[in-house]
């Protein structure tokens, strides 16, 4: 390859990678904006590590793109939401943009402004891990040691993985078991170790669960009180108090047991009510 054509491609490389930049740099300020009220160059040098030159520029940039958006103020040195403000890059979600802004949105360095709940670390093999998405590539199975829950044991096994799952505390692969003739799930952090990974044709075969996508029909506990049923509905974003998930039909218990159905590892005989007695699960359809 000549001289010339690695730096066409290295220049065409540089290119691209400069407008994600830009664009990760632009969401950023809108995000600022939106969440926090204002943006000043110190935000968003220190945030990507850039020059002033380049932070300002980036500033006077966004104010084309939404001129309405945002004001500078000339006394505190920083650009301002306006009350017209409508983000144009971004879609506002407050989970996902505070996550993104960091420790950036504090309003106090010393003060935490978002906690979660502590919960364990249910990690994952990072070697196991890799030799599963790598199979799932290459239509391969392979043994993995797992550890059985009825004989006590890690015990040997094949499959061939179809894809991954979280269910907020742990990771699942989703796989054919060549032990039982049908399609599984596996909690990764159950398995010591891989061998034999070879091509394999159930790999083409059709996971109807993991396609699949259902409705669930949920709605405030119907003896609650009106005012109880109107509180749970603005809880959950609810539309004439009712609320249908659509999911996939391999996560659908996942997602019952999130939401506090919890009695019965059986997707199609959960209990009506949620263990905090405000959900109703009335309906479960195709549609």
């Amino acid at each position: 390859m000549s001289f010339q054509r690695i730096e066409k491609i290295l220049l065409t490389m540089n290119t691209e990678l400069g407008k994600w930049s830009e664009r990760q740099r632009l969401a950023f300020i809108e995000r600022m904006l939106f969440w926090r009220g204002y943006i000043n160059r110190r935000d968003v040098i220190d945030y990507f590590g850039i020059s002033p030159p380049q932070a300002t520029n980036d500033l006077v940039h966004y104010t084309t793109l939404n001129p309405e958006g945002c004001r500078y103020n000339v006394r505190k040195r920083r650009y301002e939401t306006t009350d017209s403000m409508k983000p144009c890059l971004i879609i506002p979600d407050f989970g996902t943009d505070t996550t993104f802004l960091g420790s950036q949105i504090r309003p106090d360095p010393d003060i935490p402004f978002i906690l979660e709940p502590t919960l364990p670390i249910r990690n994952a093999s990072i070697p196991v891990a890799r030799e599963l998405c790598q199979a799932v590539h290459r239509k391969q199975s392979l043994e993995i040691q797992y550890w059985s829950v009825n004989s006590g044991s890690a015990v040997w096994r094949r499959i061939t993985p179809r894809g991954f799952a979280h269910d907020g505390l742990r990771w699942h692969v989703r796989a054919w078991c060549h032990n039982n003739g049908d399609f599984r799930d596996f909690v990764i952090g159950r398995m010591k170790n891989t061998r034999d990974t070879e091509v394999c044709l159930e790999a083409e075969r059709i996971d109807e669960d993991w396609l699949t996508e259902i409705s669930l029909h949920l709605r405030p506990n119907p003896k609650e009180k009106a005012n109880v049923r109107k509180a749970i509905a603005m809880d959950y974003g609810m539309r004439a108090q009712k609320l249908i998930l659509r999911v996939r039909r391999a996560m659908l218990v996942y997602t019952a047991r999130r939401m506090g159905f919890i009695q019965s590892p059986d997707p199609d005989n959960l209990p009506m009510l949620n263990e905090l007695q405000q959900l109703e699960w009335y309906k479960l359809s195709d549609k």
